[in-house]
């Protein structure tokens, strides 16, 4: 049962420029959605306060059907960096000195 339920699977991007609706639209989808199936909403969050968050992605449940988890990358790229490099002053060095876009980059270039 759960190999059907994995390979009938969708997965739905809502992407546009900030103030378009895309919150709007996603949770009007997972409404929708959660009337037959299992969903998830995933958000990443892009918050620039600065704020350092407990975990990179916590999930919540919020129905039945309905799951949420909010996902920040840049502390997602921390946490995933922190089990790379052994040293905390040497990561937050190389964190504090460069952007998540570079980052991604140099993931993907170098495949840390």
């Amino acid at each position: 049962m759960v190999e059907n339920d994995i390979a009938l699977a969708k997965v739905h991007f809502i992407a546009g420029k900030g103030g378009v609706g895309k919150t709007l639209i996603s949770r009007a989808l997972s409404q929708l959605f959660v009337k037959k199936l299992k969903t998830l909403l995933v958000e990443l969050s892009e918050d620039e306060s600065g704020e350092q968050f407990s975990h990179a992605a916590a999930t919540r449940k919020l129905s039945p059907n309905l799951s949420y988890v909010k996902i920040h990358p840049d502390q997602s790229l921390y946490e995933y960096l922190s089990l790379k490099i052994p040293s905390q002053r040497i990561l937050d060095t190389f964190y504090s000195k460069i952007s998540f876009a570079h980052w991604a980059r140099l993931c993907l270039v170098y495949r840390i």
